[in-house]
């Protein structure tokens, strides 16, 4: 006869134990990273009335699954939320940023997912811009870039011209001014309001003085 014995309780607990370890490595890797593709659209439709809007937000992520989601965009004219639903959404200036909640972040590459918001206008309201989604842009608009572009320095002024004048002249040595002129400036070598710089040259070897 066969005597089957129970497994120690330790050995079922760790066993246990690496399932669950499996199965979330498992559902983080099939979630994906909370970064966004560049073919990402936000589709704004605004209910409005006067002093007042709702708005309907459809997110899509594109080509790229989602595990969280942050989208912002920028009011063009004096629009503030008051309220939200199916995002936390937070305003500072003209700028709105909108959060998922806790049951909507997942969102599968080619899916879609909605919040709404409630607001207030007073002078103007018009069309939101700058659409991005994890701070990547969406709509088709252009990303920003990732290094400055190169400075360029430009060239000198042309017209430059030097002016090179004998004032002065006697037996091994002589007195000369010069005149320096760039474009439409002026400008005079030796000290401010001095005397010209004076220079003199030395005989040569042999020169009868």
């Amino acid at each position: 006869m066969r005597i089957l014995r129970a497994r120690p309780a330790s050995t079922v607990m760790v066993v246990a134990a690496l399932a669950a370890t499996l199965t979330a490595t498992a559902t983080a890797v099939l979630t994906g990273p909370a970064g966004a593709a560049q073919g990402c659209q936000v589709a704004y439709t605004p209910n409005q009335w006067p002093g007042g809007f709702t708005a309907t937000v459809k997110v899509s992520p594109g080509d790229t699954a989602v595990s969280t989601w942050t989208v912002t965009w920028t009011y063009a004219g004096d629009e503030r939320v008051t309220s939200g639903w199916n995002a936390t959404v937070s305003q500072s200036g003209s700028t709105v940023t909108a959060r998922n909640a806790s049951y909507n972040g997942s969102i599968p590459a080619g899916g879609s997912t909605e919040f709404g918001l409630q607001g207030t206008f007073g002078s103007s309201g018009g069309a939101p811009t700058g659409f991005s989604l994890n701070g990547v842009p969406c709509n088709g608009a252009t990303p920003p870039p990732t290094t400055p572009p190169p400075t360029t320095t430009p060239p000198p002024a042309g017209g430059c011209t030097a002016t090179y004048t004998v004032t002065n002249q006697w037996q091994g040595g002589f007195q000369v001014e010069v005149r320096v002129t760039a474009g439409a400036a002026r400008s005079r070598a030796g000290p401010p309001d001095g005397p010209s710089p004076t220079a003199r040259a030395s005989p040569s070897p042999g020169t009868p003085r």
